[in-house]
């Protein structure tokens, strides 16, 4: 009588095996989605620096005053009025911005593209004082103020958190002290 030899997984085990690697792939999935957060919060902090320093070059161009937003909110770096503000004021605002910034393309969101406000990076000249957040009257004065929201985060780089918002906390830098509006 000869033995049968049986070499092989039983469905247990390989549904244990399965149910290991879908635990792993899970975890791995979330630490990318994370590590895709930062980076884009990285960015956009990197271009909010270049576009207020845009600002305050364009600034010193000799006139000593900063681009002028329709004393509203205007998107940077739209030509048309799908977003707050109106598009009068978009042809200067966006030419002060893109004259001064390397390549002469303002940067937008890393994330988001779908032309609603709160999707790209947003500018107002003459802003009363802010008093929510981690502002108050004497860190946010009024002035001008560029503004964006980060992802589930309250790390602004060099920006003051203002609000909560339903995908992470916006943001505001105070565009040129040392300078006035048009």
């Amino acid at each position: 009588m000869s033995k049968r030899n049986t070499a092989g997984f039983t469905i247990i085990e390989l549904l244990i095996v399965a149910a290991i690697i879908g635990l792993l792939s899970a975890v791995v999935l979330q630490s990318l989605n994370t590590a895709r957060q930062r980076s884009r919060n990285a960015t956009r902090l990197s271009q909010i620096d270049q576009i207020n320093k845009a600002m305050e070059l364009s600034a010193t161009g000799g006139a000593n005053k900063l681009p002028y937003s329709g004393n509203q909110w205007s998107c940077l770096g739209l030509s048309s009025g799908t977003c707050w503000g109106g598009i009068g004021w978009y042809i200067p605002l966006n030419t002060a911005v893109s004259t001064n910034i390397a390549g002469g393309v303002i940067p937008r969101d890393p994330s988001i593209s779908t032309g609603s406000p709160g999707d790209y990076y947003v500018y107002h000249s003459s802003y009363p004082a802010i008093t929510t957040g981690n502002c108050t009257a004497t860190l946010c004065p009024a002035g001008a103020y560029l503004s964006w929201v980060v992802e589930n985060s309250t790390n602004c780089g060099r920006g003051k958190h203002w609000q909560n918002v339903s995908t992470g906390s916006q943001c505001v830098l105070r565009v040129g002290d040392q300078v006035t509006t048009l």
